[in-house]
């Protein structure tokens, strides 16, 4: 088994108060597309997916998501944390 947690330390503007939103989107789209894209290759440089909202939530149009534009990563107390800007 895989143990993963998910924190978002702080949203700003029209993200306020979506947190848990997405934070479970991170955890039920993105690591599990992050995990099964590693298994069998050399870690290396590979590209974060985008996560597509339109079938999520009713109201949006089709093709609306969200990217994370990674601006560092580092290891800390044997924590990795990433940190960027959702998009």
């Amino acid at each position: 088994p895989t143990f993963l947690d998910v924190e978002i330390s702080r949203l700003d503007g029209g993200l306020v108060g979506a947190e848990e939103s997405l934070r479970n989107m991170i955890k039920t789209q993105l690591i599990p597309q992050l995990l099964s894209s590693l298994t069998g290759t050399t870690l290396g440089s590979f590209p974060i997916p985008s996560i597509d909202l339109s079938g999520m939530l009713p109201g949006l149009p089709p093709g609306t998501s969200i990217s994370v534009d990674i601006q560092q990563v580092l290891r800390s107390h044997a924590y990795d944390i990433v940190s960027g800007w959702v998009k």
